[in-house]
C-alpha cells in the first residue's frame, strides 16, 4: 500500500527550481511524526496534570487512568521488542528514542513543569528499561539493533548521572541533556 504513495506531481515551481525535488513520499517520516506526535501530546505537562488531578475528581480513582497506568502501558507498547528480545525495525528504533528523549526531558529540563508523580515514574521506567536492555543484548540480534540497544543504554546513563546545575542569572541553564530530532 505505501509503495503507491507518490510525491506531489505539481510542486511549487520556485522551489522545483531552488532545490531537489523529492521522489518519493516520505512514509517512513511521516509515520514518525504521527507517532511522536502522539506521544509528545501523552507525555506533555498539561495531559500528565490533568491525569494527576482526575484522579481526586473521580468518585471510583481506581476506574481513572492513572499515570502509573499511563507510562506501564506506554512502556510495555513501545519497548515490546526489548522486553521480548527481539529485532527492533527501523520505525520502532524511532519511536523508542522519542520515548527515552520524553523520560530524560522530564528529569533533566530544569522547565519541566511535569508533575513530581511523572518525575518519578519517568525515573523508574529509565531504570527498568536499562535493566530490560541489559538483559537482552547477549542475544542474537541484527547489527541496527544491537547498536540502538548500546546507544540506548548511553543515553539512560547519561540520563540518570544529571545533576540539577543552579546557573548564575548571566548564563542560560542547559534545557535537555539529549538533542532533539
Amino acid at each position: 500500500m505505501y509503495l503507491k504513495l507518490a510525491p506531489d506531481p505539481y510542486p511549487d515551481y520556485a522551489s522545483f527550481l531552488n532545490s531537489r525535488p523529492r521522489l518519493d513520499a516520505p512514509v517512513r517520516d511521516t509515520l514518525s511524526g504521527i507517532q511522536v506526535h502522539t506521544l509528545r501530546r501523552l507525555f506533555s505537562e498539561q495531559t500528565l496534570s490533568q491525569i494527576a488531578n482526575n484522579e481526586f475528581k473521580a468518585r471510583k480513582p481506581d476506574e481513572t487512568l492513572s499515570m502509573t497506568a499511563l507510562f506501564e502501558q506506554v512502556s510495555n507498547a513501545i519497548n515490546a521488542e526489548i522486553i521480548n528480545g527481539t529485532s527492533v525495525p527501523a520505525l520502532r528504533r524511532l519511536l523508542q528514542r522519542t520515548y527515552l528523549r520524553t523520560l530524560a526531558d522530564m528529569l533533566v529540563n530544569p522547565d519541566s513543569e511535569a508533575p513530581d508523580d511523572a518525575k518519578m515514574l519517568a525515573r523508574y521506567h529509565l531504570r527498568r528499561l536499562k535493566n530490560q536492555i541489559q538483559a537482552v543484548r547477549n542475544r542474537p540480534l541484527d547489527t541496527a539493533t544491537r547498536i540502538h540497544l548500546d546507544e540506548m543504554l548511553s543515553e539512560i546513563d547519561r540520563v540518570l548521572r544529571a545533576q540539577y546545575t543552579i546557573g548564575s542569572a548571566s548564563e542560560p541553564a542547559p534545557t535537555t541533556v539529549l538533542p532533539r530530532r
